[in-house]
């Protein structure tokens, strides 16, 4: 059983192994999804999301007028180099 997987360990690419791992070793370590994960998708404030999403587009349009007054400046800076 080792000598297969030094073998295929050898047949693998060094640069697959670098971006990706050594593929024993993932499936060895491999681990069920917890249930933590899905009771925290359960327990979503749809509506804090909303209410913040709510938030940034009226900060958005409160500072859509200051980038217009700055928009010339910017465009004369551009212009310079």
């Amino acid at each position: 059983m080792k000598e297969q997987e030094n073998e295929q360990v050898e047949r693998e690419h060094p640069f697959d192994r670098l971006m990706f791992g050594n593929r024993n070793e993932e499936s060895r370590n491999s681990r069920p999804v917890s249930r933590q994960t899905t009771t925290s998708q359960n327990n979503f404030d749809f509506g804090s999301m909303l209410q913040n999403v709510d938030t940034i587009m009226s900060s958005i349009n409160k500072f859509k007028p200051v980038v217009k007054q700055f928009s010339p400046l910017l465009d004369l800076l551009k212009k310079q180099k």
